[in-house]
Parts: C-alpha cells; sequence; structure tokens
C-alpha cells in the first residue's frame, strides 16, 4: 500500500507546440521507493504512449504512426523526430518496477500541438517588370512578434523580421519564410504561377477523432481548400444561425451530447464561396437520470393493471431493466413493467437502471396501493324513499375470494334485505346468506336502514372489494 502512494510521475512542460517537421523532446521526472521491505525497488520498463488496445497502453515504439521516429533519452525523455500535425496528442508516461504493486501512470501527460509555417499574400499586383506581393509569415506554435528568415531561391534574402515582406517576381523566382531558429522547416514556396487567382477548391473536413466521440473528449474539426487568393473559413451547425467559428478549426475543448449533428464548412476568397459536404458529429454519452412514470396516474387502487415506464436519453440506446428493493432477481428487463391485478404485496420501492455501453443511471418510485372503493353509487346518508310498500334487497358480493374477517365459511353472496311498510313506518332490515341462511352475521334490526349501512356492514365482514347491486320489488296497495 505503502508503494502505491509514493509513486509519481511530473512533467515539464505539461503542453507544447512544434514546428511541423520538426524534432520534439517530451520531459517528465518520476519517483519511487528505495525499498519496500527487503526488496530493492527497480524500474524494470519504462514506455511513453497516447493510445490504449485492450485497455492496455501501447508503446510509442511499437505504434506503426511513429514507426523509426521515436528515440528514448535517460530518465523519461522521448525524442519524437519529423512531428507531422497528426501527432497532437495528450502523451503519458508510465513506468512499472519489480514490485507487485509498483506501476505508474502520470497524469494528466503532455498536451502536443503542431503547427507548420505558413507563408500568405496579403495583397499583389501584376507590373511590367513582374509581379508585386506583399506576404506575411507566421505559425500558430509562435507568438506574433516571432522574428521569419525569408528565402528566395534557397538563399536568405532578409532575416529575423516580423514584418511583411514585399518582392517582385520574375518567372523564376521562388520565395518561401521559415521561423528563426527553425531554417531547415520553410514554409511551401511560391512563384510568380501563385498568382494566377482561382477559387477555393471544394473544402475538405478532417475529424481529429478516428474513433468513437464520448462526451467530455476534446475534438476538433478542420477545414481546407485550396485557392488563391488564399481562403478564408467559416464552420456552420445545420439548423443553427450564424457561424460557429470564423477559423480553418472549430474546437470543442470538452464536447457535450447536446453538440451531436451536422457541420459543415465554407472557403472564401474573392472569386467565390464553396460549402464542404456535411459531417455528423455522434457523441456518445451515458444514460442521464431516468425519468418514471405510471399509467394510469394517480393513486393505485387494488385490482387495477398497472404499467411502469422508463426513459433516459443516452447515446447509445439504454437497455432497461426493473429491481424491488431486498429482492435479488430482477422485475423485469425492459422499458416497462406492467403488474396486472395489483394487490397489496405489491407496495414497495421500485428502481429502473438504464445502462448502456458509456454507462448507467437509476432512478427510484414508491408505490403504495390502497384498497379498492365500491364500483357503484350508494347514497351516503340519505334514506330510501318509496310512496309505496317495497322491499329493497343489497346484494354484496366479494370479488377476491374467501374467507372473509369473521369466520372460515365459505359463502358465495350476502343479501340485505330492508322491509318499509308506509302504514307503520317501520322498517325491518335483515341479513342472510343464499346458501346458509343459519351462518348470517349480523343481528336482524329494526329501525332506519341506509344504503351507506349496507355498504359498512359488507366492508366489516371482509367484502374489501366488493359489487353492490340494489333490486327493488313495488307492489301497489289493493286494499279497497
Amino acid at each position: 500500500h505503502l508503494i502505491l502512494i509514493l509513486l509519481f510521475v511530473t512533467y515539464l512542460p505539461s503542453q507544447i507546440c512544434a514546428i511541423k517537421g520538426s524534432t520534439v523532446d517530451l520531459q517528465c521526472n518520476y519517483t519511487h521507493p528505495d525499498r519496500e521491505g527487503d526488496t530493492v525497488i527497480e524500474v524494470t520498463n519504462r514506455i511513453w504512449f497516447t493510445k490504449e488496445q485492450l485497455a492496455a497502453p501501447v508503446d510509442l515504439k511499437a505504434d506503426p504512426d511513429y514507426a523509426g521516429r521515436i528515440e528514448y533519452k535517460n530518465g523519461c525523455a522521448v525524442a519524437i523526430r519529423d512531428v507531422r500535425e497528426s501527432d497532437a496528442a495528450v502523451y503519458k508516461f508510465r513506468f512499472i518496477t519489480n514490485h507487485p504493486s509498483g506501476k505508474h501512470t502520470g497524469l494528466p501527460g503532455v498536451t502536443l500541438s503542431v503547427s507548420a509555417v505558413e507563408l500568405q499574400v496579403v495583397k499583389w499586383e501584376r507590373r511590367p517588370s513582374g509581379t508585386l506581393a506583399e506576404m506575411t509569415c507566421k505559425s500558430k506554435c509562435l507568438p506574433d512578434r516571432h522574428p521569419y528568415i525569408w528565402i528566395k531561391n534557397g538563399q536568405n534574402v532578409l532575416t529575423q523580421t516580423s514584418s511583411p515582406f514585399s518582392h517582385t517576381f520574375s518567372f523564376a523566382d521562388r520565395v518561401s519564410c521559415a521561423a528563426a531558429g527553425h531554417r531547415q522547416f520553410p514554409s511551401p514556396a511560391v512563384c510568380q504561377l501563385s498568382f494566377t487567382r482561382y477559387m477555393p477548391n471544394l473544402p475538405s473536413v478532417s475529424l481529429s477523432s478516428s474513433g468513437h466521440i464520448v462526451e467530455g473528449d476534446p475534438t476538433t474539426l478542420t477545414c481546407s481548400s485550396d485557392a488563391n487568393p488564399v481562403a478564408t473559413y467559416s464552420w456552420y451547425k445545420k439548423d443553427a444561425s450564424g457561424p460557429l467559428s470564423k477559423d480553418s478549426q472549430l474546437v470543442f475543448k470538452s464536447i457535450q451530447s447536446s453538440d451531436s449533428g451536422e457541420y459543415y464548412c465554407k472557403a472564401e476568397n474573392v472569386l467565390r464561396i464553396r460549402t464542404s459536404k456535411v459531417v455528423f458529429i455522434d457523441v456518445k454519452y451515458a444514460p442521464k437520470l431516468p425519468l418514471v412514470s405510471l399509467s394510469p396516474s394517480g393513486e393505485v387502487m387494488e385490482g387495477i393493471s398497472l404499467t411502469l415506464t422508463c426513459i433516459s436519453d443516452s447515446n447509445p440506446a439504454a437497455n432497461y431493466t426493473w429491481f424491488k428493493e431486498n429482492e435479488k432477481t430482477p422485475q423485469s428487463s425492459g422499458q416497462n413493467l406492467t403488474i396486472t391485478n395489483i394487490g397489496r404485496q405489491h407496495s414497495g420501492l421500485y428502481y429502473c437502471e438504464a445502462h448502456n455501453s458509456r454507462g448507467s443511471h437509476k432512478s427510484a418510485i414508491h408505490l403504495t396501493v390502497a384498497a379498492s372503493k365500491s364500483k357503484h353509487d350508494v347514497q351516503d346518508n340519505e334514506h330510501h324513499k318509496v310512496e309505496t310498500d317495497a322491499s329493497l334487497l343489497y346484494f354484496c358480493k366479494n370479488l377476491q375470494g374467501f374467507p372473509t374477517k369473521s369466520d372460515n365459511v365459505h359463502r358465495s353472496e350476502h343479501i340485505y334485505s330492508e322491509h318499509r311498510n308506509r302504514a307503520n313506518g317501520r322498517t325491518d332490515s335483515s341479513v342472510h346468506t343464499e346458501r346458509n341462511k343459519s351462518c348470517g352475521f349480523l343481528q336482524s334490526r329494526r329501525g332506519t336502514f341506509t344504503g351507506r349501512e349496507v355498504l359498512d356492514k359488507c366492508l366489516n365482514e371482509g367484502y374489501e372489494n366488493t359489487e353492490f347491486t340494489r333490486k327493488t320489488f313495488l307492489r301497489r296497495n289493493t286494499s279497497k
């Protein structure tokens, strides 16, 4: 455990910009304990890398993109010769010791940028003696006032200047420039034929990443087109207003899922504007926090069929798994979890997990299943009023089976009867069973008998999911 704490790598410097074609040195310092117990700690392997394969770093010496251009030096320094624009990347140093836990990769690494020296023609005009051109030289790796060398037909004609250079070209002249201190890496040369004006070619678009673009990664789009005069560039996103950049590059320091979409660039000079083909940026990202919904919504009652739905924004599309608290086996695999004929035993905390190749995210919802209510409208506190003598029969049927709370006798139906006699104003209510009249639950009584009382009686007897019907038998007085 101690050795893991004492392994360090520091980079000096952590950012480098190199001239295209030059040699760049990446340097660092690393430390480790001299001993661990009785073991003398020794470094057995040192590598620099930019890529991983099957989660293992790929040594620059084994990377075909750097073949013949890598030289490891003393300590943890490495030289990269003939630097190319494709070499722009983050470089990390890793060392391995003879201790089982003695492996370490230094973070965050060295960020290498690469830029060519560019000669730009500011303006030109034809004269009898030749073509007079005003030119500038620059590189993105160097400050604006950095001095440059101007080269005509292989010979230096002006050194240590940061001002524009003017020259009258004859037919045979070739002019280029180089940064002071980097004479051996000049810009491409221009000649009198270079001043033949032509419109931009169809712009080409290149992407800094050759694999999947993952949320949070740095990403760069580059636009290029051959034109004379030199083209200016602008970047656009389809269905977005205005240019995103007025440079040949569109840079995302940390690309986001919202940056997915179709992009294109325009190259423009005084002759014409040309538009590139569209390139699609597809940003991969882990599922966002899932949203859980219920159908039907509202209070969850016993006996209904309930569907829980899970939705999460992700790329690639998420797969879904449903869990219930304290249960190891998943409830369902899929976006929906359907529970038919739901009961109180289904109450509890449910989890929806959305997952894809980039990661996973969970949301929870608590279900509380309530007892069902009557399906029929039974008047609460009104007496049933009839104009003639009548018998009112109420049927309460248990929809979920037996036994009831009061006893263990299996019964199919209770019939409550109410007898009204208009003459004496007396109401007689009683209860009996259809199958066995001797085992009724309630005592017969006299007095006012309401529909709500019938509901209460059935609920008290265990008919928690109850269906009510009422039959009225009317007979008119026939007495003379």
